[in-house]
């Protein structure tokens, strides 16, 4: 099961855990996050919610991933993104973003929130998107839903 749902609106990329991360499918959604970057020509936001549970976090290669990726894009992610938003519901996944931060100083604003409406507030409030967070909570929780019940997870 690929452990990851992304939804993609108008400057908003907004990824969820729903799995077991692995070092590829960390991959695959940081690619889909810079192409969604490089796709387009105004600032954009990007919600990551880890998930509520610590259980399949993204392990150190993961976070090294991370680390490179913020390398190897950072002209593309100064020019395009506005800041990035995560849901960390809890201490472990807190230290794997330390711990990815601690490698690599990003080059745009990070915020950390404890639940998804606050962090999609923030990211709206960032793009100045008149899109309603409401109905974005309510989208990724569906998915969430869906996918889990349809894998088992």
């Amino acid at each position: 099961m690929d452990p990851y749902i992304t939804l993609k609106y108008p400057s908003l990329f907004v990824i969820r855990r729903v799995g077991i991360s692995t070092l590829p499918a960390f991959r695959q959604i940081l690619n889909a996050a810079r192409e969604f970057c490089a796709a387009s020509n105004q600032p954009i936001a990007i919600i990551f919610d880890g998930g509520a549970s610590a259980e399949g976090r993204a392990d150190a290669a993961s976070r090294q991933a991370a680390a490179e990726w913020l390398d190897e894009n950072d002209a593309l992610l100064r020019a395009r993104i506005a800041g990035i938003d995560f849901v960390i519901s809890n201490p472990l996944s807190r230290g794997a973003l330390t711990a990815v931060l601690w490698l690599r100083s990003p080059p745009f604003d990070i915020k950390s929130h404890s639940d998804l409406q606050t962090a999609v507030e923030s990211a709206l409030s960032r793009i100045s998107s008149p899109l309603s967070a409401a109905k974005i909570v309510e989208e990724v929780e569906t998915l969430a839903r869906e996918k889990t019940r349809h894998t088992g997870g």
